[in-house]
């Protein structure tokens, strides 16, 4: 046993001997690092280019290798807050009671929203995809394409029915007609963009600058909403009855139905350019790309506005002693009017905006990365939006998940 150690300790002492020239010529720091910074060509470094073999350990020169050729690929996971159509109307004043419903004072009625979207920093949150493919020669130009789709946020108000006095609506037994909703947020987007890339060559700190250009098509349909239940009522009593008797009665109550739905489809055609640098250190990737837009937009509008007046009859007995009306019968709902108008008008406008984009990408092998980023969508005016609106912004701002391939 003793023997077995001396050999050892000589053998570890030779090695350290050995290895002693080296460590001075070029001693290791902490971070993978010499002391007068020059790359680490060890077996590991956290900053070393890797192969391209799944959780191989890394074995390089550490020498700048060329950036990615060929076809790439990314998909991106979005997850965006669309901003809310601006100056919308929270509450609607008209008089459903007209004809046979009128009243004396000839009251317009309202129902008032439980929440304010005339404010344009509010938003709501929807998920979306984004594809982006292309092409790049080793000479430095090639193609870059982006396809994208976000989801409407279908956020929704309630409001409160109302009845001749401005008080919720109930029926005889005291439920409540509704509450009803309003959609206020319900775009959504879809878009398609083409590229001309150009790389230009690396600056003294390595960045990669990519200036592009190209056509780019955006469709932004916006839905609203709305549903609104009034109630007014009124009771004929026969010849008024002697003290104690019990008579009956007959109450009529009165509702007014209006739904009001309202699409408008957006198509932008035009064009943009942008700039898109890249840095890259080892494993780690930090990029970012602004984008200037500007679009002719055709603006489509579908409004339908479906009126519709109900009537039911309840039979009462009621009490001159106690003053209590018992509902013993119901009569049914009767129709008395329904009516839909169907209108449809266009504008046309010109639109512009910008775009912001940034990424920080974990290559796991060197053509597959795991990127997380942040973006900006803004459109300053020119887009149909809500119930009257022809002239509206929209702001989109979120962050993604996702992966590139060779990019």
């Amino acid at each position: 046993m003793l023997l077995q150690r001396i050999i050892f300790t000589v053998v570890l002492s030779i090695s350290a001997l050995a290895v002693m020239p080296a460590a001075q010529a070029q001693h290791i720091g902490f971070f993978g690092k010499s002391d007068d910074n020059s790359d680490f060509t060890g077996l590991y470094d956290p900053f070393c280019d890797l192969d391209t073999c799944w959780f191989e350990p890394i074995s390089c020169d550490c020498t700048e290798r060329p950036m990615n050729s060929g076809w790439f690929f990314g998909y991106r996971r979005t997850n965006m807050n669309i901003s809310r159509p601006r100056n919308e109307e929270v509450s609607q004043f008209y008089d459903p009671f007209d004809g046979d419903f009128a009243r004396p004072d000839d009251e317009l009625l309202r129902s008032i929203y439980s929440g304010n979207i005339d404010d344009d920093f509010r938003g709501d949150w929807s998920w979306g995809n984004r594809f982006d493919f292309g092409w790049m020669s080793e000479e430095g130009s090639g193609l870059w394409f982006v396809a994208r789709k976000q989801d409407s946020p279908e956020q929704r108000l309630t409001f409160t029915n109302v009845d001749q006095n401005l008080l919720p609506a109930l029926r005889l037994d005291n439920t409540p007609f509704g509450p009803t909703t309003a959609l206020i947020n319900g775009l959504e987007m879809y878009g398609f963009e083409a590229n001309k890339v150009w790389r230009l060559a690396p600056t003294a700190r390595g960045t990669v600058m990519e200036p592009f250009i190209g056509p780019r098509y955006i469709r932004l349909r916006d839905s609203s909403d709305r549903n609104d239940i009034f109630s007014d009522f009124f009771e004929t009593v026969g010849t008024f009855p002697l003290t104690g008797q019990t008579v009956p009665i007959v109450r009529r109550v009165n509702f007014a139905f209006r739904q009001t739905m309202i699409t408008t489809d957006n198509d932008l055609f035009g064009g943009q350019f942008g700039m898109r640098s890249r840095w890259r250190r080892g494993r780690w990737q930090v990029s970012s790309d602004v984008r200037g837009l500007m679009f002719w937009n055709h603006q489509s509008r579908e409004r339908i506005d479906q009126d519709e007046r109900q009537a039911e009859n309840f039979v009462a007995n009621f009490d001159v002693n106690t003053n209590i009306a018992a509902v013993n019968s119901v009569n049914g709902v009767v129709i008395l009017d329904s009516r839909q108008t169907h209108t449809t008008e266009s504008h046309n406008t010109f639109a512009y905006g910008g775009e912001l984009n940034l990424e920080l990408a974990f290559e796991v092998t060197q053509g597959f990365a795991i990127t997380a980023g942040a973006e900006v969508i803004a459109i300053g005016d020119g887009v149909g939006r809500g119930f009257e609106s022809v002239d509206d912004s929209l702001v989109m701002s979120g962050f993604s998940l996702g992966f590139t391939y060779n990019r």
